[in-house]
């Protein structure tokens, strides 16, 4: 949702929608040069010094075997198979994966709010919504990098947590990052070229316009273009964002119940562009010319995240995914799939040319300084909370 800052427009436009089925072939032959433990010999060298004779004798552990089983998911649709990128590790996984898809974040939450979440063993959301789970009491199962092993491979800027969404008061992790990008504009290049949400109320996007109804996004989204932190906005602010927001949404076909209702208008060409975009609606609709833009105002970032609830009935099972979904094969095919960026450092140069040039990962603390990945509002200090930006979206939504 958000970085190009620091990349031309015309680069990123280029970069995003082709290279995923070529990628996770180059992953997988990257792959295939570890060896049996997924290690490899950066130096090319054998080792050809004597055995130590206390060891000699001692067998090679035995990697431990996963748990298997069911694992019941809900989260993003698309996060537990990834188009199949992951299909080989989930077979020796030896996992059955149950997936319900939620439209919004919120969904999360409204299930456990309503005693419907016993029982799930995975969970994928968004971090900037950290806090409405972090709300419902006991959701959410530390997970400790002892359980993650591949957790000691991240880029610094998430293993660290700078972001302080991830971890909680003990260091350990309520949300493992495994994907991040930008928001935008998802458009079909074969009919407009955007590169400004103004460019979105011009007569050729009326009724050809799509947008998520996923309010968390929008407000964070909004309040990114017109230089504000959703996190602190105040009442006055508020009325901007709405304002702003307010000759888009007359623009719309549809305000889509989910994100897979807008790739399918994408894919029939019932929509041109889409508010609130990102490459991976793209990579979704398999059509090069569908393409995402980081518009001039400004955008965010989003990180999402594995979460495991406290009353997961196969929480190894769990714990044995989110592990396979961070190695670094794995997860450079993962993200090539969905043209998004990887959380992995290993993973980097495993990536597509086209993939890595939307990122930079040289300095993603001066990305994510640009393109911040924010809260929801906090209802502190005299800024407006969750509820009042919902009321009011609501009224935007009525014609209001």
């Amino acid at each position: 949702m958000l970085l190009a800052l620091l990349l031309a427009f015309s680069m990123i436009a280029a970069s995003c929608g082709s290279d995923g089925a070529d990628s996770v072939t180059e992953a997988a032959d990257d792959a295939a040069t570890t060896d049996d433990t997924g290690a490899t010999d950066d130096t090319g060298a054998t080792d050809d010094s004597p055995p130590d004779p206390e060891s000699a004798d001692e067998p090679d552990p035995e990697p431990a075997a996963s748990a298997g089983g069911e694992i019941d998911y809900l989260g993003w649709e698309g996060y537990d198979t990834f188009f199949g990128a992951n299909g080989a590790e989930i077979e020796a996984l030896g996992v059955t994966l149950n997936a319900t898809y939620m439209a919004s974040p919120a969904d999360i939450a409204q299930r456990f709010a309503s005693g419907g979440g016993d029982g799930l063993d995975l969970l994928s959301w968004t971090s900037a919504n950290h806090q409405q789970y972090r709300s419902i009491e006991g959701v959410l199962s530390p997970i400790t990098e002892e359980e993650v092993p591949n957790l000691a491979g991240l880029i610094a800027v998430f293993g660290e947590d700078r972001f302080e969404q991830l971890k909680d008061a003990n260091g350990d992790w309520l949300g493992v990052p495994f994907t991040f990008g930008p928001l935008g504009i998802t458009y079909d290049s074969t009919q407009v070229s955007p590169t400004s949400y103004a460019d979105l109320v011009a007569p050729e996007y009326e009724g050809k316009l799509g947008i998520p109804d996923v309010p968390g996004l929008h407000v964070q989204a909004a309040s990114a273009a017109l230089g504000y932190d959703a996190n602190t906005l105040t009442p006055e602010q508020l009325d901007e964002v709405i304002e702003f927001m307010r000759p888009i949404w007359g623009q719309a076909r549809v305000l889509s119940p989910s994100f897979g209702d807008i790739i399918g208008l994408l894919a029939s060409g019932e929509i041109v562009a889409a508010y609130g975009g990102y490459p991976g609606l793209g990579a979704f609709t398999e059509n090069p010319d569908i393409l995402t833009v980081f518009p001039e105002e400004g955008t965010i970032s989003f990180v999402d995240v594995y979460s495991i609830p406290t009353g997961a009935d196969n929480r190894q099972a769990a714990l044995d995914f989110i592990n396979a979904m961070l190695d670094p094969a794995t997860n450079a095919a993962i993200n090539d799939a969905f043209a998004q960026a990887t959380t992995i450092e290993a993973s980097i140069p495993l990536m597509s040319d086209a993939n890595t040039a939307l990122y930079p990962y040289d300095d993603l603390d001066a990305f994510f300084a640009e393109n911040s990945v924010m809260t929801l509002p906090g209802g502190e200090d005299g800024a407006i909370n969750m509820g009042q930006f919902i009321d009011a979206y609501s009224a935007l939504v009525a014609g209001g």
